[in-house]
């Protein structure tokens, strides 16, 4: 069977991308080096926008089951609380959410063999040459076979120390800071909510002394990660620390921060350094980087492995539609575009937040906290979206918000545009607004649309009441009952046409035929 996709890692990064592949139709193979799924719980928090992901690709409820819904992060500064900044409530439309990487991995993995696929282990990607219409992967397999595979595509969903990145030579540039950290999964003999985080900080006239981060583990109420500096030292001054220290080790560089606190059950612990790097390109001709391949950087704000699920969701639509004929290498070359601009904030971002917390600068707890939804998250002015249009809060490039309460005629709850736009397609919003246009135009938008994206692009026209417009059997109606749609959109009548990733492709008229027609033309070239 020919070979579409070869996606090289098997971590969350590569589930989702090889998951939202599959998902399409694409002939998908994943390969990763290790026997089997880690235990180590490297990442843990998952930011509202990649449970929003999670949401539109069916996988919520499972995340909610395993997780551990946060609720405030404490910070105390020489024993004394100084902040508890919200990380829960109705200010977002999800919550953050604690769940150990092996579960989200689990998670993943069991989308993907929904779809027929499963993770080939033991599999080194040896080297890899792009021949312009095809890539060859040699492959080497336990026991030491070897294979030659010829993917159209192949993505790199390798980590830190991606043999993909560096078997297409490209720099990754950044720097190292000079400090060395301890993480542990521990359990703590203490008081506090599991629910909570912590930061404890220890300050001698003025200067940071050390600070060590407390984060919940789901499925045990004294289960938790903590993870703190345990020595710097600069370029001609290498720190000798053991890889996966033992318990009296982890005890005494955390008790001086947690006095009286009994440290248990080490189930893993690890010293490592941290960086930050970004690639200068996601694409290389058929290659393509994702996640930790692309972009490293301090662990503030737990956004590394959010980016990279991330990448993935945006990677996915893109190339399948590619793979299948539907449209060209620039919708490839968009991912570039977008997500490298992704990767970039982020990297400069955390590097920023670490550099403060190093210096002991005050920062705006909510306000960061807020920044970490990832929910702010925009494409506007990029190659493959149309450009501003009216006075909306929502423009082309946005994600659409959550906007909930709308009622739909036969079911007895409110739905949330999410809910209306899962499954994966492109969709066909028309907001009716004060001056409803007519559904003649509208569906002239539907046969210009569909005779170009297939027949599964979805219409729902949203009314601000019910006796807006006169209802037509012929098109799906649900109605703005709180306003939400009104407040993102405005009073004038719009046609949205909203990509698969939630993202706005196109904000027109319902008139606006020949207007979504140029766009779309423009986005399958």
């Amino acid at each position: 069977m020919e070979l579409d996709v070869l996606v090289v890692g098997a971590g969350p990064v590569g589930l989702m991308a090889a998951g939202e592949l599959a998902s399409r139709g694409v002939a998908v193979r994943i390969i990763d080096v290790l026997p089997e799924r880690s235990r180590f719980v490297k990442a843990l928090g998952v930011t509202p926008r990649t449970l929003e992901i999670f949401d539109h690709i069916g996988v919520l409820g499972s995340a909610l089951d395993r997780g551990l819904v946060s609720s405030v992060m404490n910070t105390v500064v020489n024993g004394e609380l100084v902040s508890s900044g919200e990380t829960s409530g109705d200010q977002w439309p999800y919550d953050f959410l604690y769940l150990a990487q092996p579960e989200t991995e689990s998670i993943l993995e069991r989308r993907l063999n929904q779809f027929g696929v499963s993770i080939e282990r033991e599999c080194r990607l040896v080297e890899l040459v792009d021949h312009g219409d095809e890539v060859e992967a040699i492959v080497e397999r336990s026991g030491g076979d070897t294979q030659h595979l010829r993917p159209r595509w192949l993505v790199g969903c390798d980590g830190a120390h991606s043999t993909v990145r560096k078997q297409l030579g490209l720099s990754f540039d950044g720097g190292k800071y000079e400090i060395t950290f301890l993480v542990a999964d521990v359990e703590l003999d203490w008081d506090r909510p599991h629910d909570e985080a912590w930061k404890i900080v220890q300050l001698e006239n003025g200067e940071l002394q050390n600070m060590l981060a407390i984060i919940p583990i789901p499925g045990n109420e004294r289960r938790f990660r903590v993870s703190t500096a345990i020595g710097v030292g600069g370029p001609d001054e290498p720190l000798a620390f053991p890889e996966h220290p033992e318990l009296d080790f982890v005890q005494e560089a955390v008790a001086p921060m947690l006095p009286g606190t009994g440290i248990s059950e080490l189930r893993w612990s690890s010293t490592y350094g941290i960086s930050h790097r970004l690639v200068p390109t996601y694409r290389t001709g058929r290659v393509l980087l994702a996640g930790d391949a692309a972009h490293i950087h301090p662990p503030i704000g737990g956004l590394g492995m959010n980016t990279g699920l991330q990448d993935a969701f945006n990677l996915g639509w893109k190339l399948s539609m590619v793979t299948r004929g539907l449209a060209g290498e620039r919708l490839i070359s968009s991912y570039d575009q977008e997500r490298h601009a992704v990767g970039e904030r982020v990297v400069r971002e955390t590097a920023r937040r670490m550099e403060n917390a190093m210096e002991q600068k005050e920062e705006d707890e909510q306000a960061e906290i807020d920044a970490g939804t990832q929910l702010d998250v925009t494409y506007r002015g990029g190659s493959i979206v149309a450009d501003v249009a009216g006075d909306a809060a929502v423009q082309p490039g946005d994600r659409l918000p959550w906007c909930d309460g709308l009622v739909r005629n036969g079911v007895r709850r409110g739905w949330t545009l999410v809910d209306v736009l899962r499954g994966g397609d492109f969709h066909v919003l028309a907001w009716s607004g004060r001056d409803p246009g007519a559904v003649a135009d509208l569906q002239h938008i539907m046969e210009t649309v569909r005779g170009r994206l297939g027949d599964r692009v979805g219409l729902t026209v949203i009314n601000p009441v019910d006796d807006v417009a006169d209802q037509d059997e012929s098109v799906p109606v649900m109605i703005d009952a709180c306003g939400t749609v009104a407040e993102a959109l405005g009073d004038d009548a719009v046609v949205l046409l909203v990509r698969p990733d939630g993202h706005v492709s196109w904000m027109g008229p319902w008139t606006g035929a020949t207007s979504v027609a140029a766009h779309v033309d423009e986005l399958l070239a």
